[in-house]
């Protein structure tokens, strides 16, 4: 009979391999094994498979035998955010991403459970702590863009202009190529939009160099539709984009 070690393994690349049933079959002839391994991937398996409150109880004692441990605290925040205990998840993120800042999915975790909670700065400064060095940051950043001008929904409130400027700055300060900065772009424009109609105060704000007006944001939108369309690699995709640019451009005289 195949040893622990073996089955452990074998479990392991089962489920690399997204070979759920085998991973079960393989993690039933360990029997009552109390191994924190084998809860682990009992947890990663009902993970993957959509069982998250069954995941937290697998989970939860291996974070208990393995309190120092971040992949542990990252495990079981991941399974309390989808099983929507965001609170909770929150906690683990916050003290995984304390522990080890490199462990950039701590940061990502917080932020977009802190987002779903509806709160824009505490998901900036999550994201805020990908350090500079890792190959996240832009990723990072780019984020905390969103988590600014994120639009209005559930318990997130509409961005306030200085959030909306505070997103232009990250997008002025960042090195994109020409297709990602016109996306972004076109979705800080379209937060402008929504804030306006959210009631945002317009006085001096501006969103990318443009006043906070909807004139001057349906002029943006419009513009960064054309810059896709250029970009565009299918004709299809060019006349989608250009129709988009017509539908958004501010009504005229002429």
């Amino acid at each position: 009979p195949a040893s622990p070690e073996a089955l452990l393994r074998l479990a392991r690349a089962q489920l690399d391999a997204a070979d759920y049933d085998g991973a079960t079959r393989t993690l039933d002839r360990l029997g009552d094994e109390r191994d924190w391994r084998a809860w682990w991937l009992r947890g990663l398996h009902d993970l993957a498979v959509g069982r998250p409150d069954a995941a937290v109880g697998w989970l939860d004692p291996v974070y208990t035998d393995l309190p120092g441990e971040v992949a542990a605290k990252l495990g079981l925040a991941l399974a309390h955010e989808l099983a929507g205990d965001l609170g909770r998840a929150a906690e683990l993120y916050d003290a995984a991403s304390r522990t080890d800042p490199s462990y950039v999915s701590g940061a990502f975790g917080l932020a977009r459970v802190r987002l779903a909670a509806g709160d824009r700065e505490g998901a900036v400064e999550a994201l805020a702590r990908v350090p500079a060095a890792s190959s996240m940051h832009v990723t990072a950043r780019i984020a905390a863009v969103r988590a600014l001008a994120a639009q209005a929904g559930g318990t997130l409130p509409p961005p306030t202009a200085g959030q909306m400027a505070r997103a232009s700055a990250i997008i002025d300060q960042l090195y994109l190529d020409p297709q990602r900065r016109a996306e972004l772009s076109g979705e800080l424009f379209e937060a402008g939009l929504a804030a306006l109609d959210a009631g945002a105060d317009p006085t001096g704000a501006h969103v990318l160099g443009r006043p906070l007006t909807e004139t001057s944001l349906r002029e943006g939108l419009e513009a960064t539709y054309r810059d896709r369309a250029r970009l565009a690699t299918t004709t299809p995709d060019r006349i989608a984009l250009i129709d988009r640019a017509n539908r958004v451009r501010p009504r005229t005289l002429l």
